[in-house]
């Protein structure tokens, strides 16, 4: 059995983006990510998040993009 065709399901559900405005609408570093989600920076790189690119070489993260990509493909 791959353990990639497997899909995480929480016993909590969906994560849920906080009802706070600011919160819905921040843009985020790689490590406020992972410090945010609990993880570690290997394990975000395995996630592949969707990114926004910032300048050159700057790269950030919506945060209501990031929830959105954990609920549609990690907790099917």
């Amino acid at each position: 059995m791959s353990h990639m065709s497997e899909r995480i399901e929480h016993p909590w559900g969906p994560l849920r983006p906080a009802d706070d405005p600011i919160i819905s609408q921040a843009v985020l570093t790689r490590r406020q990510v992972c410090r945010w989600l609990q993880i570690s920076e290997r394990q975000f790189y395995r996630l592949n998040f969707p990114a926004i690119r910032v300048g050159k070489r700057g790269v950030r993260y919506h945060a209501a993009t990031v929830l959105e990509y954990l609920n549609r493909d990690l907790v099917a």
